[in-house]
């Protein structure tokens, strides 16, 4: 008989479970203390697991541990420790089911490594007897649960994870539920009228759920429709973003090398020393951010110094609170206005007076910012830029923003920013443009690809186009505007 309905949270750094009563719809969710290692002789419950997996050395059974004593190992072990297991059910060109974790390592055995799948698989099978621990009459297999993955997780990805489950022995009735969806009910759980409050009755309200997760960012958009005949407001998921590997390990990697540089500048610190500074940024950035702290306030760092024994000492440095919100508030999510757009841009010299220089140097064909050679790409929501020559009017010379080699290229809601020669199409390729704006002074279009520009707006002095004629392809714009400056 099921007495409750569990939902766990499988993330990328830390896990957790929670419950509510099968029978008592209103009772509020109850989180489950997991008791973990701290160290290697003692143990205690905290509302988290983090998800990092570690094998001693000395371990007789091949026991992989999890929590707290894992996560404290991974700076000083790395070789034997699992982390982000997760982030690899995305990558394709891996075999998931395959045993090469920890990555690269030369500390444990091929034999002893552990899967992706296996590594999750772990990690549930210790929430699952914490559960059962908790609450002996109950088992957690026989429970209505759902597992929380990412919105974006790709179908491969959803049936790898309920693989785990079902090697965790979870029963096969386990569901799966989109983490943004589960942060939503939880916000909806704490705002009891929340929805209620959202909801009109002549139009529909939309809400963004943002989800910052420790591998992963996830957008969700759900519509909120009037009350229906239940009396509830109807919620339905519209839209879900594209799968973004960008999360806390990428806030701890960026803390890391920025200490690094302090800790020798010009240099790289071994690969052991790094993990141990790794570590400490993931703890000051957890610190950081979960309290309001005073920007003077500074958080000292020290690793082991590469090649040094525990006598001669450490390798020092500091970093204040102020410097951590530039690092990882100001360099990921920066104040924007709402009309700013994503920017690929060379702010560079010209040379030679007539010829401007990008990526590539001198010349036409040595000019562009961005150069495609991948059949079949598609760019959204993006300016490409060259502003060697600027962008006005009068500038003078060749400065190509984009350069396309390849077949079937798709762009859309996207701005080409250049002077003579903005856009070049190669013989090769077709390609199609959406409402794109392209700027320039003369010969914007140029090349001897087969083009279509539908509802685009093309800004030019002089000439519009140098189509190359090849007799064989042509430029074909349709409804389009094109300004004469």
């Amino acid at each position: 008989m099921v007495r409750y309905r569990i939902g766990i949270d499988l993330g990328t750094t830390n896990c957790a479970l929670a419950s509510i009563p099968a029978s008592d719809h209103d009772a509020h969710s109850t989180v489950l203390g997991i008791p973990q290692q701290e160290t290697a002789h003692s143990s205690a419950a905290h509302s988290t697991l983090p998800s990092f997996l570690y094998l001693p050395a000395e371990a007789t059974n091949k026991s992989w541990i999890a929590g707290q004593w894992a996560r404290s190992r991974s700076g000083e072990v790395p070789g034997r420790v699992i982390s982000s297991a997760k982030s690899w059910l995305v990558h394709h060109a891996a075999d998931r089911r395959a045993r090469f974790l920890p990555l690269g390592t030369a500390d444990i055995a091929a034999e002893d490594q552990l899967s992706p799948v296996q590594a999750l698989s772990t990690l549930l099978r210790d929430l699952a007897q914490a559960w059962n621990a908790a609450h002996p009459d109950a088992p957690l297999v026989h429970q209505d649960l759902a597992i929380t993955v990412p919105a974006s997780f790709d179908p491969a990805a959803q049936q790898l994870t309920l693989e785990a489950a079902k090697e965790a022995g979870y029963p096969e009735s386990t569901i799966l539920l989109e983490e943004p969806q589960a942060a939503f009910y939880a916000w909806m759980e704490n705002n009891p009228d929340g929805l209620t409050s959202l909801a009109t009755a002549d139009r529909k309200s939309h809400v963004l759920v943002v989800d910052i997760g420790g591998g992963t960012t996830d957008f969700s958009l759900f519509a909120i429709d009037a009350a229906q005949e239940s009396g509830l407001p109807g919620l339905h998921r519209i839209a879900v973003s594209d799968h973004l590997l960008l999360g806390g390990d990428n806030l701890d990697l960026a803390l890391a090398h920025f200490l690094e540089q302090r800790l020798v500048p010009g240099g790289q610190l071994p690969v052991g020393t790094f993990a141990q500074l790794v570590s400490r940024s993931r703890e000051i950035k957890e610190k950081s951010l979960s309290q309001k702290t005073d920007p003077t306030h500074v958080w000292p760092v020290a690793v082991a110094k590469p090649g040094a024994s525990l006598l001669t000492g450490t390798l020092r440095t500091e970093i204040t609170e102020a410097e951590i919100v530039k690092v990882l508030l100001d360099g990921f999510f920066p104040s924007v206005g709402a009309g700013e757009r994503p920017l690929i841009a060379f702010n560079v010299s010209g040379s030679g007076g007539a010829t401007c220089t990008g990526a590539g140097g001198p010349g036409t064909f040595g000019s562009a910012t961005f150069e495609n050679y991948a059949s079949d790409l598609t760019i959204a929501d993006l300016d490409i830029a060259n502003d060697a020559c600027g962008y006005d009017h009068k500038a003078a010379g060749q400065s190509v923003a984009l350069m396309n080699h390849a077949d079937r290229m798709a762009l859309f809601n996207v701005r080409l920013l250049g002077s003579q020669d903005t856009l070049y199409t190669s013989d090769l390729g077709r390609s199609y443009y959406k409402n794109v704006f392209i700027n320039g002074t003369c010969d914007a279009l140029f090349g001897g690809g087969a083009a279509v520009f539908e509802g685009c707006t093309i800004r030019m002095n002089y000439t519009v186009t140098a189509q190359k004629g090849n007799g064989s392809t042509a430029m074909l714009i349709l409804d389009s505007d094109i300004d004469a400056l």
